[in-house]
């Protein structure tokens, strides 16, 4: 498995090769690319980069849930990382920019960076590390000790035990802890599922 420093690399070089693809866009004009937003893997992205990025006017009246998937407002997050980053913010899903404090932007700011770090440099997991690897040694496999939230509806949360509740954002799964993070009146329930369970919580 690749040491920390290999892996520091690795991300040098993608954050390289998206810059030059970036850069080539725009020279040969093709809009879609040149529009990425702030890359969160790129070595020179700071805190204050991303933190800015959330004071722009063109995001303030989209939800978090919708935002956290364009790839022109922060490039770099996918599904599962924006309900990860909304848990750790402490913030729900259907809450707009534009009605956070600037406290809730920093936390938003600083965990959509950290987290998506973490999981670059550990193939995938969001969780606190010493909760994943405690509850790695208790039995659990990969998919149910990595995420905070993420695919565990029903679940109990790790830090309050309230059952992870899933909701529609964007037309996608996005999972919450209704009482870590408390949604609004605004989210969408999702349709119940049937799912196995995969393992059980310690």
């Amino acid at each position: 498995m690749p040491e920390g420093p290999e892996i520091l690399r690795a991300a040098e070089r993608v954050a390289r090769a998206v810059a030059g693809r970036v850069a080539a866009t725009v020279r040969f004009g093709l809009p879609r690319l040149a529009r990425l937003g702030v890359e969160l893997l790129a070595p020179d992205t700071t805190p204050a980069r991303v933190r800015a990025q959330l004071d722009l006017a063109r995001f303030q009246r989209r939800t978090l849930a919708a935002l956290l998937l364009d790839q022109g407002f922060l490039a770099g997050l996918g599904n599962y990382l924006r309900s990860e980053v909304l848990y750790v913010a402490r913030l729900a899903p259907d809450m707009k920019l534009g009605t956070l404090t600037a406290a809730q932007k920093d936390a938003l700011g600083r965990a959509s960076l950290e987290l998506t770090r973490q999981s670059y440099r550990t193939r995938g997991i969001t969780n606190e590390l010493e909760r994943a690897a405690r509850l790695k040694r208790a039995g659990l496999a990969f998919g149910r000790y990595r995420h905070h939230v993420f695919d565990r509806e029903g679940e109990p949360c790790w830090a309050c035990g309230m059952p992870i509740v899933r909701s529609l954002g964007a037309g996608r799964n996005v999972f919450a802890c209704a009482r870590c993070q408390p949604l609004g009146a605004s989210a969408s329930p999702a349709a119940p599922r049937r799912r196995s369970r995969r393992g059980a919580v310690p």
